[in-house]
């Protein structure tokens, strides 16, 4: 049986994307090799992990909660063997959510795939493709129209593209201007995104 290194796991709302507002039950693995500078888990990729959790430890807790999914994130989950995991959760009738940068090929079999591409970092086109819904992070005007340029060709059947203020940007007014111009111009599936659990002062 797999066994997992943990950060954390909490029950909390989801605070973006299309499930923004529902019920989520959040593991977070430790590890991560992309390393966003602006990263507001660096304890996901630094120092070591909190404990080590089975894959049924990990299922068992989260199905005491009243959680409508599973959300599998990190640091950067996938360079975990994470199917079990998924298993396990399915076994209990949970669904699974993926948030990922797409940094490891895919291999997994989830019900919804976050993927939230990094311009300093690869992303592998197997996640570009089988998506859900994508998240361009971005602190800058220029930076919108660098993930545009660079993902541009994916966009086509996504359910939605979010285009989220990194949270120190978050009161940018020129910023939050420019995303609400470009998802006007483009249109679908082109959305203006945001950390809603930040708001609700939730984990």
């Amino acid at each position: 049986m797999a066994v997992y290194p943990i950060v954390e796991t909490f029950y909390s709302i989801q605070g973006e994307g299309l499930y923004a507002g529902a019920g989520a039950y959040f593991v977070r693995l430790f590890g991560c090799p992309v390393k966003c500078p602006w990263c507001d888990t660096k304890n996901s990729w630094t120092g070591k992990p909190n404990l080590s959790l089975s894959s049924d430890e990990i299922a068992n807790e989260a199905s005491l909660s009243s959680c409508d999914f599973a959300v599998i994130t990190g640091g950067e989950p996938t360079i975990h063997p994470l199917q079990e995991l998924i298993d396990a959760f399915h076994e209990r009738g949970i669904k699974v959510h993926i948030e990922t940068s797409g940094y490891m090929p895919k291999n997994i079999e989830a019900d919804w795939i976050t993927l939230s591409p990094k311009l300093h970092s690869h992303t592998h086109e197997s996640y570009l493709e089988a998506a859900d819904e994508l998240k361009f992070i971005v602190s800058s005007e220029d930076e919108i129209s660098l993930y545009l340029e660079k993902f541009g060709g994916y966009l086509r059947g996504k359910k939605a593209v979010f285009i989220t203020p990194e949270f120190s940007k978050s009161r940018d007014a020129e910023l939050l201007n420019s995303i609400c111009e470009t998802v006007k111009l483009y249109g679908s599936p082109l959305r203006a995104g945001w950390q809603l659990h930040k708001c609700f002062g939730a984990i």
